[in-house]
């Protein structure tokens, strides 16, 4: 007989673990490819031009979870301006300076650098 038939016959545990290894396996390389990427992207100084309530601080059991907020920001590159929203952060001022990077093959795509 096959050993490795024999092997997922004796062991019920490994005919779900080694499938569900191998999608994990495969998800991640899949999911990193745009984060390395990522890491490559030109920088640049943004400004930070509002910042909108996306949840208001809480207590769950004795832990105090701050408040959050979407953050817009203001950038050039090329000499063109762009606002775009830079995600979800503790509170930041308006006016505040932050570094962002973005994708030198579409502008708007900004994100934090690593």
């Amino acid at each position: 007989m096959n050993r490795i038939a024999k092997f997922f016959r004796d062991y019920a545990l490994a005919r779900f673990l080694l499938p569900v290894g191998i999608i994990a396996i495969i998800f991640g390389i899949i999911s990193v490819g745009p984060v390395a990427r990522r890491l490559n992207y030109p920088t640049v100084q943004a400004t930070v031009t509002r910042a909108e309530l996306y949840e208001e601080a809480y207590y769950e059991g004795e832990t105090h979870h701050d408040a959050t907020y979407t953050i817009f920001v203001k950038y050039a590159v090329d000499g063109v301006e762009y606002e775009e929203e830079y995600g979800i952060f503790p509170e930041m001022k308006e006016g505040e300076t932050v570094i962002i990077n973005y994708n030198p093959n579409d502008h708007r795509d900004i994100g934090q650098p690593n």
